[in-house]
């Protein structure tokens, strides 16, 4: 009988992890697993979403910026992917 393989770890499962972390007194986070995350979400649907609770267009034009930020990776600075 083949023994079960362990499921790719999830973005839950990393913040979950986070959260085990921080309630062990832990309070220095260097590294999360989310890469690639902002670049599978719908930006358009989130926006959608987040102007149906925040009519201030100063915070949207925040958000929205910080969608579209670069990121600098070891040095390197990425294209704008999203």
């Amino acid at each position: 009988m083949a023994k079960p393989t362990p499921e790719k770890p999830t973005c839950h499962d990393a913040l979950r992890e986070v959260e085990r972390h921080l309630a062990a007194g832990r309070h220095h986070i260097l590294d999360v697993a989310i890469k690639g995350y902002f670049d599978n979400i719908p930006h358009q649907a989130l926006m959608k979403l987040v102007k149906a609770h925040i009519s201030d267009g100063k915070v949207l034009g925040i958000i929205k910026a910080l969608l579209k930020r670069r990121v600098i990776e070891n040095g390197i600075e990425t294209s704008d992917k999203f």
